[in-house]
């Protein structure tokens, strides 16, 4: 089935004094009724830790309105090729996408990894979301 709505979206988090990752992702999100899927690919740079490739994929809850917040859990599979190992980790994730326009607006959620390296991080992402 064809989803309600299907955006494209380029997100992006820096790093605070609590933690030194950098996250950049593309991908995309679909609405359909009440519920919502992403996958984005992922890029996790470090100074501590090393740079890294994540695919992350989600889904969960949601209200498709022209404000839509969701709720989801998620996990990510990638590669770090600073340490020459595979990472993986999963995360549950609060956020809301808007629409400015028909076909613009922005989306904002926070994310907490878990096992992705020692310890948890936390992300507030920040992006912009484009649909046709």
């Amino acid at each position: 089935p064809e989803p309600d709505k299907y955006y494209f979206r380029i997100a992006h988090n820096i790093s605070t004094d609590k933690n030194d990752l950098d996250v950049t992702s593309l991908g995309v999100v679909s609405l359909k009724n009440n519920m919502i899927g992403h996958a984005d690919l992922t890029y996790l740079g470090s100074d501590k830790d090393g740079d890294a490739l994540v695919l992350d994929l989600g889904a969960g809850i949601a209200f498709n309105w022209y404000v839509s917040p969701y709720l989801s859990i998620g996990a990510s599979l990638g590669y770090n090729w600073d340490k020459d190992e595979a990472i993986a980790a999963y995360f549950p994730e609060v956020g809301v996408v808007v629409d400015f326009s028909r076909t613009f607006g922005m989306s904002l959620s926070a994310r907490r990894y878990y096992s992705l390296y020692e310890q948890e991080e936390n992300m507030v992402m920040l992006g912009l979301v484009f649909r046709d």
